[in-house]
């Protein structure tokens, strides 16, 4: 009630001032262009010596003109002050009436939310977004010459396919690189391959932001008074300040290897989960012929035992290229192939003696299985294919192109001759074409 009167009263005096700003106005135009130059006039003419009139009376009347004049004038600038106060007034007013109703409306829908919430929503906490940059060269196109930090994200329009997100190096960037990756300047195709982690999307802010973590690794890398391998383990450690030849306050003249015990990351410097060396050497506990190890941008599980490596990412996911253990399928993770080779119970067996190979040979009417040297040999009649394997019935080569297909992900001595006992399989190896490589007895 009190802010309509108040409105009221504003918008009655704003009609005044412009009544009052209007008339002043018409008053200063009609005194100083009309009143003042007429009487000025008649006067000089009076000092002339025409007969015009009283000549006081003109001089009386241009003394009123003018001060008529500059009462106008002094109405129209008062006219105007005031109107921009008053109009001030007005749209403070409506923006506090916005606001009311603005506040009015989100509160209504924070108490919806509210009750939403009480009855039906979860909250989901979401891991950190870390994305992986590579240093990738793309060549054949005169616009693309030069070194890139890429990254690659589904295609949201087309589903299966990947779009690159890149940016151009600078030579600055490109110098700092090669330093931070000791890649000798200017051989710029020696940090291919090369990457870094970040929690930005997008690679002009991420590089930027690597090279300032690491200004202080970079500067001493390049100074020469510290050996290089006693500073593998400082990049991204908070403890470095390479001041007067001294590495740091706990191992003044540095640390030999990647395993420093006392590294403390920076504020700012992400790794994946299975990046850092210490939790890929946890991973290695209660192995059983097994060794897990970090190469320079995967993970590998390798099985001593059957000398087939399996690769993943450092999120623990396996690549599409890599082996894979038949029993765990293709989609398990670095986690699941980690405690099958902890569980796994190794039974070495020997394949080659007379009475397994007969065994190996009952049924078998499309091969033939010997014994050759330190060799099993399955030969088949028809392709004139041959196929060999170690003693314990495990493949000779880690990938045997006479591997069928079918057995892929699969592929031993056994394996091999259930396979070539069956019709299906029989029918499907008896119309290849024969091979160059031939059994000698």
């Amino acid at each position: 009630m009190l802010n309509k009167f108040k409105a009221q009263v504003v918008n009655s005096l704003i009609e005044a001032n412009s009544a009052i700003g209007m008339t002043s106005l018409l008053l200063m135009i009609a005194s100083v262009s009309i009143a003042l130059p007429m009487a000025v006039g008649l006067s000089f003419l009076a000092d002339a010596g025409l007969q015009v009139g009283n000549k006081s009376l003109y001089q009386k009347a241009a003394s009123a003109s003018a001060a008529t004049g500059l009462l106008g004038l002094a109405g129209l600038t008062g006219a105007i002050l005031t109107g921009g106060l008053l109009s001030t007034c007005v749209l403070d007013e409506e923006e506090g009436d916005e606001q009311a109703s603005t506040t009015t409306s989100t509160s209504q829908l924070e108490e919806e939310v509210v009750e939403i919430s009480e009855s039906a929503f979860v909250p989901e906490t979401r891991p950190e977004q870390i994305f992986t940059y590579y240093v990738t060269s793309m060549d054949g196109h005169p616009n693309l010459y030069g070194l890139d930090i890429a990254r690659t994200q589904p295609n949201v329009l087309e589903p299966g396919k990947f779009e690159i997100i890149y940016h151009r190096l600078t030579d600055y960037q490109f110098q700092r690189l090669s330093v931070l990756f000791e890649v000798k300047y200017p051989q710029d195709k020696n940090l291919v391959g090369k990457y870094f982690n970040s929690r930005f999307s997008n690679p002009g802010d991420a590089i930027q932001e690597y090279l300032r973590l690491h200004y202080k690794y970079i500067e001493v890398k390049s100074s020469g008074q510290f050996r290089n391998a006693c500073l593998d383990s400082c990049k991204g450690c908070a403890n470095l300040h390479g001041e007067h030849k001294i590495v740091c306050g706990i191992y003044p003249y540095g640390w030999e290897g990647l395993d420093c015990p006392d590294k403390k990351l920076l504020d700012g410097v992400v790794l994946r989960q299975f990046e850092d060396t210490r939790v890929v050497d946890n991973l290695n506990q209660g192995l059983n012929d097994a060794e897990v190890f970090k190469s320079d941008d995967y993970i590998v599980v390798h099985d001593r035992y059957f000398d087939i490596s399996y690769r993943f990412d450092f999120d623990g996911n396996k690549f599409f290229w890599s082996d894979n253990l038949s029993e765990l399928g293709k989609d398990a993770n670095l986690v699941d192939y980690v405690n099958y080779f902890k569980n796994r119970k190794v039974v070495d067996k020997d394949f080659s003696t007379p009475e397994k190979i007969r065994e190996l040979n009952k049924g078998l009417r499309c091969a033939d299985v010997r014994v050759q040297g330190d060799k099993i040999v399955v030969y088949h009649i028809t392709t004139r294919t041959c196929y060999y394997f170690k003693f314990n019935g495990q493949s000779d080569r880690l990938f045997n192109s006479f591997c069928p297909r079918e057995l892929e992900n699969n592929y031993n001595l056994v394996s091999l001759v259930d396979y070539l006992r069956s019709k299906k399989s029989f029918d499907a190896l008896d119309h290849r074409h024969p091979e160059s490589e031939n059994f000698s007895a």
